[in-house]
């Protein structure tokens, strides 16, 4: 059962969001929403070990791979509810990127119809 609360829904809804603007930067031609649908369906499917190739190099530093496999085998009915519903998002994904200018300023990107 899906909890809201949960660490493990947290943890994995946090790496969705790595798993695409990793994905995004590293999977050519590949939209944010097709990398997160996969990165859900990896979930849903139990591929935990393709789930964790998908995030970014500061979300698998974030949490080993030891750990997330732990948590997908230790809760795989919250990792199958959490992946089905990534692969189905109730509106469209926002995504978002702080980028640091040479001053040391940060600054937020939004993209917008393919745009930043």
């Amino acid at each position: 059962m899906l909890r809201k609360g949960s660490p493990l829904v947290g943890a994995l809804m946090l790496m969705a969001t790595s798993a695409m603007l990793g994905g995004c930067s590293g999977a050519r031609g590949k939209d944010p929403e097709s990398v997160l649908r996969a990165y859900g369906e990896a979930l849903e499917d139990g591929r935990a070990e393709d789930a964790y190739r998908m995030l970014s190099e500061e979300a698998r530093r974030g949490l080993s791979r030891e750990s997330f496999l732990r948590l997908a085998k230790e809760h795989p009915d919250e990792v199958r509810d959490i992946g089905r519903s990534l692969r189905r998002p109730a509106h469209d994904a926002i995504v978002t990127a702080v980028a640091t200018t040479t001053t040391g300023e940060e600054v937020r990107l939004v993209l917008e119809k393919g745009t930043w």
